[in-house]
């Protein structure tokens, strides 16, 4: 039973590692599948769900439209709302291999992504644009010239402004750095933007219920199975701790009940995802989160049920040993002539508790220990095996400075047998507080090369470069 209890923990946890994969943040690489194409849709260059372009869309869009047919450059600029948790800098990635901006075999195109609730800007570049706007370039445009503008509350001129630099930087390769700056035509905080929600549309990146079914439904029938597996668990132990003594069968389910509170938790967080295989019209984390309401009152219930089954346990009677009389459970006034010293101690301390049975026919004692209220108040001596160990005090003797650790006595003693212990403790040093600012750039080990042009942007490739900045 152990081994198989061993099984069911492990399996419990993988459970879990499952549904926090469910309810968490969508791939990147399947959640830009739902935005549309600026350039299938319309041929602009710019996708805006918030509507803070509406006053320089068409002129970017003039800017953008003459670079692509000059240089067959290819930049996007997207502006979002949310991207639901995803990370920015991953969505980016995503986003411009799926659309495939830049040329095929050129890879010369640039992403400006734009999100707002998380106040970040992620430039993603192809291959061949890395050698024209390098990482550090990219960094440079947008702390000198997009954040301010930005912080400024100029967003839509902030991306004017850095859609022109670009402009030049790519017409004109050999353009020092700083030489850019000279290009701003407005300055940051000339005109303030007002975020309109009522003007966002929102795109919801989690995957739906039929989504999440057809990607994990061969999977997903096993959650039924497996919530009951833990259940019938539970049934099997109980059913052969029927015929144990009352206090076996106590400690065995003050200690084993968990197979319930597991068996309820996958069945009623898993069954909304079990029901979507037919239904298809459940949400998968709206689902997982209403289940889990639904377990709050479930292991309420459960926890006053069981401390109801405990206490009834422990008020069963014990059968005497010698001569099978049923004994008598004495009340606490009179079960202290019965318990050692130590006992006595522990009851205290409330570290433990006892109940004593006394047989009627032949006098024997029986006495039955439990855990008591403040189990965790004392520990084990060492000398007299009692559970009356406590820390008495404890005396900083050094204390601990940027340069040195510290030292701390804590002083032990047995209430019960008065054995003390001094224990020595090292304090760890104090480390100086430092903040040091990042440098916001994101970089990608790799990338994927697959491209998914829909016809609109030349099929380009992201390099895993650019970089990132939050204002």
């Amino acid at each position: 039973m152990e081994i198989l209890g061993g099984l069911m923990r492990f399996w419990f946890c993988l459970w879990i590692l499952g549904m926090a994969g469910l309810v968490a943040a969508p791939p990147a690489e399947d959640a830009v599948k739902k935005l549309p194409n600026p350039r299938q849709a319309n041929g602009s260059w710019v996708l805006d769900q918030s509507g803070l372009l509406d006053r320089h869309k068409e002129q970017i869009n003039d800017i953008l439209s003459a670079l692509e047919r000059d240089t067959t450059a290819e930049v996007a600029v997207v502006v979002l709302p949310t991207i639901d948790g995803i990370v920015p800098k991953e969505f980016a990635t995503a986003l411009f291999n799926h659309w495939g901006i830049g040329k095929k075999g050129k890879d010369n195109g640039l992403l400006i992504l734009h999100i707002l609730d998380a106040r970040r800007i992620e430039w993603e570049t192809g291959y061949g644009l890395e050698g024209i706007i390098p990482d550090a370039t990219s960094k440079f445009i947008q702390m000198e010239i997009t954040v301010p503008h930005f912080k400024a509350g100029s967003l839509s001129d902030g991306h004017l402004e850095s859609v022109r630099v670009v402009d030049h930087l790519l017409r004109n390769p050999e353009t020092p750095r700083d030489s850019l700056l000279t290009l701003q035509q407005i300055a940051p905080g000339t005109y303030v933007d007002e975020i309109d929600e009522s003007k966002f549309i929102h795109t919801d990146f989690r995957p739906t219920m039929a989504e999440t079914t057809q990607s994990y439904g061969k999977w997903l029938l096993l959650v039924p199975a497996v919530g009951f597996l833990f259940m019938g668990y539970w049934l099997i132990r109980f059913l052969i701790n029927l015929r144990r003594d009352p206090y076996v069968r106590h400690n065995k389910e003050y200690m084993g009940s968990w197979p319930l509170y597991v068996g309820g938790f996958v069945l009623l967080t898993g069954i909304p995802w079990f029901l979507g295989l037919f239904t298809y019209v459940w949400d998968g984390a709206v689902a997982f989160w209403s289940g889990l309401l639904a377990y709050i009152p479930y292991a309420v219930l459960l926890a006053l049920q069981r401390k109801k089954w405990l206490q009834k346990l422990r008020r069963q009677a014990r059968q005497c040993k010698s001569c099978g009389t049923e004994m008598g459970w004495l009340p606490e006034s009179r079960e202290d002539q019965h318990l050692e010293p130590g006992q006595i101690a522990e009851e205290r301390i409330k570290t433990r508790d006892y109940d004593v049975w006394v047989c009627p026919s032949c006098a024997e004692v029986r006495v039955d220990g439990y855990a008591g209220a403040l189990s965790g108040a004392g520990s084990k001596c060492e000398k007299c095996s009692y559970q009356t160990y406590q820390l008495v005090n404890s005396q900083t003797v050094r204390a601990a400075t940027t340069s040195n650790s510290g030292l701390r006595k804590d002083h032990y003693k047995c209430i019960h047998c008065s054995h003390a212990r001094t224990v020595e403790v090292t304090l760890p040093q104090i480390s100086e507080s430092s903040s040091s600012g990042s440098s916001g750039s994101s970089y990608s080990s790799s990338s994927s090369s697959s491209s998914s042009s829909s016809g609109s942007f030349g099929g380009g490739s992201s390099g895993g470069g650019g970089s990132g900045s939050s204002y």
